[in-house]
């Protein structure tokens, strides 16, 4: 093969005599690995990219070039595996400054720079014109206002008109004439700016370069793995509840960009709920010492002290980051980065991290603009439909449902595009949902049902004796009315005022429907004065036949209590 040859050292037990003590110099040919991309884990902000390479080697030492990799790769989490026909003797990457040639580019910035400095020349000979327009106007009313003669008053008249339309049309011109002299000159800056910065432009190169050895004849494939920033993806779903089930499916789609600054061409895609850590290192507290405060005096002479800043070395050619070798300890944890994120991201199904592994390859240029969405899965789920009235608020009855999520996936936080049986509802967003755990969401409202609230009675009496204390009353009514053929579960809700003070006193009268039984609510929104009742509406309770529910407030005080009002 063709290539560079180098020597290398390294401690290698092969076959070899006891004489070299386990040490041998190997002759390492340098190839291009000529590896694409083949498959990406994409995390939300950053990504795991794959880079294959499959080569047939005869026995030897190789130095395999990964060229090019991205700027966007953080270099501490390179790693690499080899095929069992390979030994992986160390993983090393390259940085080389790359002067760019602008030749062409600065050519086409100094063209653009006559040009409008061309235009703006034209420009100034403009205002000059209508500065000699103006001037001639104005010379020719003073000639006319020294004539001796009787004047024409229509031709005056005439005139006039004229020399104010002309006025006015080269007021116009020198504006808009002045506006693009301005325009073109905050241009011309611009682009003197772009040439003084391009002129001496240089970039880094950042190959990876993996050596191995290979022991016989064999096909040997290497696979370099890397975590790039610039690189998401996101949830979205579509939610379709049944009109008449109980049947809910839930569409889990992705949407992926990427602005790694390499395209992703047929590549495996696997979408991960896992995080890779910024850091693995557990946070310690700090030692919190308290002494008596004494203080600073003014006039005394404060010092500091302070360590040297550690020099930095000079550059390496190759930067080490040698398997098996004694490596920096900071290399070692930012290596172990993408080791941890791969263990997290195995788990499949239940727990706190899972992989979608699309079954399809796909291509995902490097372009902020665009994203692409592909499906992730379809999931059958538990739901219990129901509808929800607050008559104090409008009369609309609205279509809910509570969903289980029976899967065993992590629903993210995302957009969920709602519908009901074919019926498009609208958008909403979903908050993280875990296995087994329920939520809610709204199918719009229900236009054969109503609810109408009626303040039947408000009345304020005295009581106690010699009339010491004050009551108040009110009586309110509910029709709740249901135009389908069966009866319909409904959670109706309201509100009684809440006392904050012991000379009031508040009670809830001659219900004529029980409260709502359900823990949650008892032990949370009652003890707020929310109301809620579990009622089950019949069908065709309409008109004359509507399903009614009543009930009083009673508050109580003593008659010098002054309270706050009361709502109706």
């Amino acid at each position: 093969m063709n290539g560079l040859a180098k020597t290398f050292f390294c401690s290698l037990f092969l076959c070899v005599p006891n004489t070299l003590n386990g040490q041998v110099t190997l002759d390492i040919e340098a190839i291009d690995a000529g590896a694409e991309v083949t498959a990406v884990t994409l995390y939300r902000g950053r990504a795991s990219v794959t880079r294959a390479t499959e080569l047939q080697l005869e026995p030897g030492a190789y130095a395999l070039y990964f060229y090019d990799l991205p700027q966007s790769a953080q270099l501490a989490s390179i790693q690499a595996h080899v095929s069992d026909t390979a030994k992986l003797l160390s993983v090393d990457t390259v940085e080389i400054p790359v002067a760019t040639s602008n030749v062409a580019v600065l050519a086409e910035l100094n063209e653009a720079i006559d040009e409008i400095e061309e235009r703006i020349k034209a420009l100034n000979s403009n205002e000059e014109v209508y500065k000699l327009q103006k001037d001639l106007l104005l010379t020719l009313i003073q000639q006319n206002s020294n004539l001796e003669v009787a004047p024409d008053l229509q031709f005056m008249s005439e005139q006039l008109t004229y020399i104010n339309e002309t006025l006015g049309q080269i007021s116009k011109n020198r504006i808009a004439n002045d506006n693009e002299i301005a325009s073109s000159k905050s241009e011309l800056d611009a682009l003197k700016r772009k040439r003084v910065n391009i002129a001496s432009d240089n970039s880094i190169q950042r190959n990876a370069v993996v050596d191995i050895a290979v022991l016989s004849n064999s096909t040997v494939t290497v696979d370099l793995t890397y975590l790039v920033r610039d690189a998401s993806w996101s949830p979205t779903y579509s939610i379709r509840a049944g009109k008449e089930s109980s049947d809910t499916q839930i569409d889990y789609e992705a949407e992926l960009y990427q602005r790694t600054g390499e395209d992703w061409k047929d590549v495996s895609i696997t979408l991960s709920t896992a995080q890779p850590q910024d850091s693995i290192t557990p946070p310690m507290p700090r030692p919190w010492f308290v002494d008596i405060h004494e203080p600073v005096v003014l006039g005394t002479e404060l010092r500091m002290q302070t360590k040297a800043l550690p020099q930095p070395t000079a550059a390496r050619g190759r930067n080490s980051a040698i398997v098996g070798f004694e490596a920096d300890a900071m290399v070692l944890e930012e290596y172990a980065e993408l080791t941890s994120a791969a263990s997290a991201a195995t788990v499949e199904g239940g727990g706190p991290a899972v992989n979608f592994v699309i079954p399809r390859t796909l291509i995902i240029p490097s372009n902020a603009q665009e994203s692409i969405t592909t499906a992730i899965a379809t999931i059958e789920v538990e739901s219990d439909s129901y509808r929800v009235a607050v008559p104090m608020l409008t009369d609309s009855v609205f279509i809910q449902s509570e969903v289980k999520n029976t899967s065993p996936y992590v629903l993210l936080p995302g957009s969920a595009s709602i519908f009901y049986g074919s019926d498009y509802v609208g958008k909403t967003n979903l908050s993280t949902v875990t296995p087994n755990e329920t939520f809610e969401i709204n199918l719009g409202i229900d236009e054969m049902m109503s609810a109408k609230r009626t303040l039947l009675e408000k009345q304020t009496s005295n009581t106690g004796l010699f009339g010491s204390g004050k009551q108040t009353m009110f009586d309110y009514r509910i029709e709740l009315s249901n135009g389908h053929e069966s009866a319909i579960d409904t959670r109706v809700w309201d509100r009684m005022p809440v006392s904050q003070n012991e000379k009031i006193e508040i009670a809830l009268l001659h219900n004529s429907k029980p409260l709502s039984t359900n823990p949650k609510y008892q032990s949370d929104k009652l003890k707020q004065g929310i109301l809620r009742w579990d009622v089950s509406i019949p069908g065709n309770s309409t008109g004359q036949s509507v399903d009614v529910l009543t009930w009083t407030v009673e508050v109580t005080r003593s008659k010098d209590v002054e309270m706050t009002p009361l709502p109706e």
